[in-house]
């Protein structure tokens, strides 16, 4: 009787420790500033990824991060045994180990198919749940002013990180629309409820990226003929908006009777009508940041950098502030163009194992990301990272159920 408990512990605790930390992520609330209660879980994880059988693909599709972290591991203390680095850099450098983690630990729990991939079913009704419950918290959230700009997510106040997460909650929401066989039409309505949500947190980061992923999805999946009328049609809608230029405002009093928090509303429209000026508003909000990155760059060793953390001490003090810089600037500075070219092949990485099936999915997904990117540290950011490295997992890990399907038939 004990061993049959103790057995079947090893075959559903792995999985379920998997749900527990995406829940975490997902819905979890800060501690403590950066500090978040997936960091506490993270030990357990990596417990049980250290008694957890896994196959070499696991490593063998995680290789290019593992390069990467070992350049930055190796440049670090480099940079602190010469150039007296503070310590405090490897906090950056640890975070980066915990994404590599998750990611390796999401593959190994998904891509076991002992059990005819039920891991991967159950994580994919898992999301599936999880879209659910974000659609129905954000229509709630349209009438409660909770964020900073628009609406918020439920553990996130910072209108980056909330659009960040509603815009991921769409894309699996994509995901399960196009390739399973869960409620198609739950999934639809999700979707476009999610649309309206990503663009009502009033990020113009998140506004971005979420035309950047439909503009490529939609139109490399339509047919060249139906990809010439929505483009017409979508050209016909931006002039009209910039000929036309509706004032936001006229639309607050119809709204104020519906008892919608109008500044939910309102705001978020002002903040893309701005998006006709990116240029400007890039440079009152960013160009300071920008400069300083550039001409750390320059003045320092281009090749390697100067360490990865170095940009986030300013004095003596050392802070994780990762919402204001550009990605790849960041990257120049801290890991120079050795360090930047592992990284970029690292984040690239998932589609050397993604099926073609994936693919369109998925590097519609990337190129928002890279394009999200220009303005946020976006695979630095805890969420930010996590969420794109369980993605890619899932891809990968539903790319290789498809392949074992098709040889077995």
């Amino acid at each position: 009787m004990a061993s049959l408990i103790i057995k079947n512990f090893q075959i559903k605790w792995p999985i379920t420790c998997l749900l527990i930390f995406y829940f975490l992520i997902l819905f979890g609330p800060r501690i403590s500033g950066s500090f978040r209660y997936e960091d506490i879980f993270t030990p357990i994880l990596l417990a049980t990824l250290l008694l957890h059988p896994y196959s070499k693909k696991s490593l063998k599709v995680s290789v290019f991060f593992l390069i990467y972290l070992l350049f930055i591991f190796l440049l670090n203390f480099y940079s602190y045994s010469i150039n007296n680095l503070n310590i405090l850099s490897y906090v950056i450098v640890i975070k980066e180990f915990t994404y590599y983690l998750g990611y390796l630990f999401t593959l190994v729990i998904l891509l076991d198919n002992k059990n005819n991939f039920n891991n991967l079913v159950l994580f994919e009704k898992f999301l599936f749940f999880c879209v659910i419950v974000a659609s129905v918290y954000g229509v709630s959230a349209i009438f409660i002013d909770s964020g900073f700009y628009g609406i918020s997510w439920i553990s996130e106040k910072a209108p980056s990180l909330s659009a960040l997460i509603f815009f991921n909650f769409l894309v699996l929401a994509v995901f399960n629309y196009k390739y399973l066989n869960f409620n198609k039409m739950l999934s639809l309505l999700a979707i476009f409820i999610l649309i309206f949500l990503t663009f009502l947190v009033g990020s113009r980061s998140g506004m971005l990226a979420l035309a950047v992923f439909f503009s490529i999805f939609f139109l490399l999946s339509l047919k060249p003929i139906y990809q010439i009328y929505l483009s017409l049609i979508v050209s016909i809608i931006i002039l009209t908006i910039i000929i036309v230029d509706p004032n936001p405002r006229e639309i607050m009093y119809f709204l104020q009777d519906l008892n919608i928090d109008t500044r939910s509303i309102l705001v978020p429209l002002e903040r893309f009508s701005t998006l006709l000026v990116l240029l400007e508003s890039l440079e009152g909000s960013r160009s300071w940041s920008w400069g300083v990155l550039i001409e750390q760059f320059y003045n320092g060793n281009m090749l390697f950098g100067c360490g990865r953390g170095c940009t986030h001490l300013v004095g003596e003090t050392f802070s994780l502030r990762m919402a204001g810089d550009t990605q790849y600037l960041v990257n120049l500075a801290e890991i120079g163009i050795l360090g930047s070219s592992l990284f970029m092949l690292s984040v690239i990485s998932p589609i050397f194992f993604i099926s073609k099936k994936y693919k369109l999915i998925w590097i519609s997904y990337f190129i928002s990301y890279a394009f999200w990117a220009i303005t946020t540290e976006l695979w630095l950011i805890t969420k930010g990272a996590q969420l794109f490295w369980m993605f890619s997992a899932l891809c990968i890990a539903a790319s290789f159920r498809d392949r074992l399907k098709n040889i077995e038939t």
